[in-house]
């Protein structure tokens, strides 16, 4: 199961970066839980759900007139996916461009979704499950 975990891991940050719901929906449990820069702003840190989700999408749309998750790697660590990379994107009311080192953890139960955590620093996902970059 873990290479079709790697493919969906894939296939969610490509769907965030196109805000394609139906395909987010798809690939993630009903009560999968959200992780993201946003989440700070969102009551108990997290959007839940499939609802959770929606609103995720939507307060992507406002921020940013796109954003882009581009990977450079994905790491098997059993149940847990990281992902490494960078993110691609343009404020909606700056109108700046930047890009980013991005790191994202990513829990599958059965084939579905059921943790998406995103991190500004690549480090901090590998930390997380254990990975050490000189090993």
């Amino acid at each position: 199961m873990s290479h079709e975990n790697v493919e969906a891991a894939r296939h969610i940050l490509v769907a965030l970066g196109r805000r394609e719901l139906d395909v987010l929906r798809d690939l993630s449990h009903p009560d999968a839980r959200w992780r993201s820069f946003f989440a700070a702003l969102v009551e108990g840190g997290e959007y839940h759900g499939h609802d959770g989700l929606d609103q995720y999408l939507k307060d992507l749309d406002e921020a940013f007139e796109y954003l882009y998750p581009e990977i450079r790697d994905m790491l098997d660590a059993g149940e847990l996916i990281v992902g490494l990379g960078t993110i691609r994107y343009r404020g909606r009311g700056s109108g700046v461009e930047t890009e980013s080192a991005a790191g994202w953890i990513f829990k599958f139960s059965d084939g579905k979704l059921l943790l998406f955590r995103a991190f500004r620093d690549p480090e901090q996902a590998l930390e997380r499950v254990g990975f050490d970059r000189a090993d």
